[in-house]
Formats: C-alpha cells, structure tokens, sequence
C-alpha cells in the first residue's frame, strides 16, 4: 500500500481468501482498494475461489486494454489478484487444467499481478506456477522437508544445497526476517528487502 512499493499501482483488485472477513490484517487493505480504487467490498472480496471470475477479469483486461493500444494511451489497466489460504485445494493449486495456471501464464500479458498466492508449503503449488512466478518470499520454515524442497530447487543456482540452506538461515535468523527470490533465468537471493546475497565460483569460499 505505501506508494514507494506497490501503492497506487493497479486500477482494480481481487481478493480470494476464506479468511477475508475474518482475518483483521485484511481490514487495512479492504479500506485503501475502496478508497483508491472506488471498488465496493462485496465486489473484490471473495471468501470462495471462482475460477469464472478470473476468467471474466483476464477477458475483461483484454478488452479494454486492446482498446486503450489502439487509442495510443501511454498507460494501460492493471489489476491484482491475491489469493490466500487455499493450499488444500489441489482442484486449485495443483490441477493443471485450474485458472491459476492461466494466470500465471498469461495474467502478465494482460497487466495482471498475482501477487500473495500464499501457501504454507512451496510445493503445494504446481510446477507450472512455480516456474511463471517472478518473485518468492521464504520466512521461517517449521518443517525441515519443506526447506529440502527448496534447497533441492535451487540447489544448481547456489552452488548446492548447503549453499541455500545457509543463505536461507542468515536471511531469517533475525525476527520477521525472509528471504526474498526473484525468479527466471538467474535466480537473485536477498535478506528481506536490505541486501543481496553473491555466491562465490571459487571453491574455498
């Protein structure tokens, strides 16, 4: 929400979560999106996943951002979608034929940000949206098998499995510490927002 980080940046949001109106940490946002966006509560938030309203939207995008191409705008429409909390749903998150794929796949063509698919094991989600997502937040991990998960992945861009592990425990050693990834060809390793971690070719170091 502060606008030196994504504050003012998307033109409409949608938020799918079973914890929308429970969790108290989502009163904040609810109240910025109306008031930056014009959008009503009960038209962004979502306690279901609708896969038909992630269709609707990515067409809508592509309508309307066609039609701004054409008419030269200097800025097209984004939008965001959050999508909290449903790690047990594999019809969602793991399905190959679910619209989370499409999104991750196609959404960035369209101005759309999934931005906050949050799970609590790296895994959870399929290969597909592993792949296609630009950025991953590692915090404190509570189970040893979901951080081999991870160092296993990026063992070939650390130089190993020791190399990530390590990088992972001095990102999230300190509180509310994590380890920020961004993605693609050259993985880059940050702790927290502050510094980035450089891996050494030389063997010694």
């Amino acid at each position: 929400m502060d606008s030196d980080k994504l504050g003012g940046m998307f033109d409409r949001y949608e938020i799918f979560s079973p914890n929308i109106f429970i969790d108290p940490q989502y009163k904040v946002l609810i109240r910025y999106i109306e008031q930056k966006t014009n959008q009503k509560q009960d038209d962004f938030c979502h306690e279901d996943f609708d896969q038909s309203k992630i269709q609707k939207l990515m067409e809508e995008q592509k309508k309307s951002n066609a039609w701004l191409r054409k008419q030269g705008a200097k800025r097209l429409l984004s939008a965001c979608v959050v999508i909290d909390d449903f790690g047990e749903r594999a019809d969602i998150v793991k399905a190959h034929g679910s619209t989370l794929n499409s999104l991750f796949t196609r959404g960035r063509h369209l101005q759309i940000s999934c931005y906050g698919l949050l799970l609590q094991r790296f895994r959870m989600a399929n290969p597909t949206i592993r792949f296609n997502a630009h950025a991953l937040y590692v915090h404190k991990l509570n189970s040893s098998k979901d951080l081999e998960a991870l160092a296993e992945e990026f063992s070939e861009v650390c130089g190993g499995k020791d190399n990530f592990i390590a990088i992972y425990r001095a990102a999230t050693k300190r509180p509310y510490g994590f380890l920020f990834i961004t993605m693609g060809a050259t993985p880059r390793f940050y702790s927290s927002y502050d510094s980035e971690f450089k891996i050494s070719d030389e063997e010694d170091q």
